[in-house]
């Protein structure tokens, strides 16, 4: 009876044993469930810098957005579209593994992979051709509740840099031109307002595209941030135009001079091409009619900078020439055409021109004029 007992008790036992590690195995499927769930990389992350060892960081020109929602994923890469880098923008959904995220959609013609190093609460560092790449560090935006709407078109602000005040005009054109006080650049580029989710970039593209965090807007005024190994924060102060009716009037050119010995590359002309000179300028509230070499025509004007510049936004511009260029035709012909007020008297105007014209740095030219006299009454005009 004993002998049969036991018999009938052993497959009984291996009946619990199978149960038992069942149960093992279940609650391991669970926990490794749960550690493979998206809400550790849910959110919105914003590329700040790479890591190609540890010694060794570095910004990166191409800001890439990665918005991640339960198994969807939205990829944005700003590229470098001056310098022929395409940008990208990939919406598709994704598996995980433990330390993956793969997708069947492609980008450069492979499947979409991203390698997953280290998760913070405030970071993520991954890779993208392999484990080995180079890393790059992501920072979490945290989620906005309003929708911000700044439209900073048209206007003129004032900010402060790393290292230097900058006066910014936005145009309706989609271009704005920096000035930066403390030496005297200028900077031409073009604008843009992007909103990916609840949250709102400004970009400023000249050489590399920069992605500008709007985080909130008070007033006249918008507070945003950057990232890089550190995050920058910058507000954006709205600077009303301070225009001084002296400008207004007629003004004949009475001297010119090259600045620093600068002189055009007269061997690139024809012979006895003469390069166009204005002859006179005159200054009305929303245009310039300019006389040169005795044809006349009228540009719409804006005043930038600290007060001090004169902008043609709707510049006439010609055909590039060659095939890779930093900045566009309409960057340059803008940039080229802004005059910058040296000194101002009821009765003198001097200005300087041709900015980096002809490859030099800074103006290149400097115009003197006299306010031209009326006859009715022996004055000035206005």
């Amino acid at each position: 009876f004993l002998a049969s007992a036991l018999r009938l008790a052993e497959p009984l036992a291996v009946i619990l044993k199978k149960k038992y590690y069942i149960s093992i195995i279940s609650l391991l499927l669970l926990i490794y469930s749960c550690s493979t769930s998206n809400s550790d990389i849910e959110g919105l992350w914003v590329s700040a810098y790479h890591i190609e060892n540890e010694q060794n960081k570095g910004v990166l020109h191409n800001t890439i957005i990665i918005n991640i929602e339960g198994d969807s994923l939205k990829y944005v890469g700003t590229g470098e579209p001056k310098n022929g880098i395409v940008s990208l923008d990939l919406k598709t959904t994704f598996t995980r593994t433990f330390n993956t995220i793969e997708s069947k959609d492609k980008i450069f013609g492979k499947p979409f992979k991203l390698f997953l190093h280290e998760i913070s609460e405030d970071s993520i560092v991954v890779s993208f051709e392999s484990k080995n790449s180079v890393k790059e560090v992501y920072r979490k935006l945290e989620p906005t509740t309003s929708n911000l709407n700044w439209n900073p078109s048209n206007q003129s602000y004032e900010w402060l840099g790393n290292t230097s005040r900058v006066f910014t005009n936005f145009m309706e054109n989609g271009l704005f031109v920096n000035y930066i006080k403390e030496t005297e650049n200028i900077y031409v580029g073009h604008w843009n307002i992007k909103k990916i989710q609840n949250s709102s970039f400004l970009i400023l593209d000249q050489l590399y595209a920069d992605w500008i965090v709007i985080d909130s807007v008070k007033g006249s005024s918008a507070y945003t941030s950057i990232f890089g190994k550190e995050k920058y924060n910058y507000v954006f102060k709205a600077k009303p135009t301070k225009l001084s009716s002296g400008l207004i009037g007629k003004w004949t050119l009475t001297d010119s001079e090259y600045i620093n010995e600068v002189q055009p590359p007269i061997h690139l002309y024809p012979d006895n091409y003469e390069i166009p000179k204005i002859e006179s300028l005159n200054i009305s509230l929303d245009s310039i009619k300019i006389t040169m070499n005795d044809f006349n025509f009228n540009q719409k004007w804006t005043f930038g900078g600290n007060d001090n510049l004169i902008i043609f936004p709707d510049k006439a511009f010609r055909k590039d020439t060659l095939r890779m260029e930093t900045l566009s035709s309409k960057e340059r012909a803008v940039r080229n055409g802004i005059m910058k007020i040296e000194s101002l008297t009821e009765t003198e105007l001097i200005l300087l021109v041709d900015y980096e014209k002809y490859e030099m740095k800074g103006f290149e030219q400097k115009l003197r004029f006299r306010r031209k006299k009326t006859t009715a009454n022996n004055g000035y005009s206005k």
